[in-house]
Formats: structure tokens, C-alpha cells, sequence
């Protein structure tokens, strides 16, 4: 299960056994969005949870996904599920919780593109889960080296 979480604001849960360790390797500073060296793997398919916990709500407005290797790798869209739908979601409950956005990512490989998260559900927010159902080539492994987020 590729269920993380963690850096500073946020809180660490657990990580694939297969990626590079803590899901905090990829929540780092926008300047090192590019640094390959540290990335997330799925572990048994394509998919791929990454929980984020914030000590204080937080509203965010962009966020930036890049991915890790090959452009195959790289995710082709995210579901995105705030609060109590994204502190409870695991790959049991997916089928039954609605997202509150759903956007289609581009390879990023260049670090340069963002989407805009609907303003009202990502307002003072304490927690946001992204799921990753699937990848540009239809592998078996998604690789995910930079999240970032944007906002209040």
C-alpha cells in the first residue's frame, strides 16, 4: 500500500516498499522540483495514494505534480479528496468516496505546469489525499519525484 505523507506542517504515515522511503521526499522545495535523485513508486500496479495531514487548516490553490523517470512513469491524472474523505480513503474505499477535483496531468517533466484546485473544498483544509489511478504508458510502476502545493 503506497500510503504517505510528511514534511514540515504534515504528518509521516508510511511509505511503498519499493520507492525511495518517505513520501517527504517529494514534498521538498519548489527550486529542487527538478532533483531526480529521490522519488515515490506504486508498489503492485500503476496506483498510487499520497495522504498529506496539515497541523492548521491550510487552503490551497495550485498543485504541482512531476514525475520520475521514464515519461511512461509519470501520472496521468490525480483525484483529489480533502478532510474526512482524505483522512479515511485507502484502495478498499475508493470506488466509494467522490473526489472533490479531478484533473488530467500532462508529463512534467520540465517542472513547469500546475493546475488551480476548485476554490471551496480546499479552503481550510486539515488533510488532502491525491490518487494516482494511473500512468502515461500504462506500467506497471507510477513514479512521482516532486508534489507541490500553493496557497494560504
Amino acid at each position: 500500500v503506497a500510503i504517505a505523507g510528511g514534511d514540515e506542517g504534515a504528518a509521516m504515515r508510511s511509505a511503498p516498499l519499493y520507492s525511495s522511503g518517505k513520501a517527504s521526499c517529494v514534498l521538498k522545495p519548489h527550486a529542487r522540483r527538478l532533483d531526480q535523485s529521490s522519488a515515490l513508486f506504486s508498489d503492485a500496479d500503476e496506483q498510487l495514494i499520497v495522504k498529506i495531514q496539515f497541523f492548521v487548516p491550510v487552503s490551497v490553490r495550485k498543485i504541482m505534480i512531476v514525475g520520475s523517470g521514464s515519461s511512461s512513469s509519470h501520472p496521468s491524472s490525480v483525484r483529489c479528496y480533502v478532510d474526512r474523505a482524505a483522512e479515511d480513503l485507502d484502495f478498499s474505499a475508493l470506488e466509494g468516496v467522490v473526489p472533490a477535483q479531478v484533473s488530467d496531468l500532462a508529463v512534467n517533466a520540465a517542472g513547469e505546469g500546475y493546475f488551480n484546485t476548485a476554490r471551496t473544498p480546499f479552503t481550510n483544509i486539515t488533510a488532502l489525499s491525491l490518487f494516482f489511478p494511473t500512468n502515461h504508458g500504462g506500467v506497471d510502476e507510477t513514479k512521482i519525484s516532486y508534489i507541490g502545493l500553493q496557497g494560504d
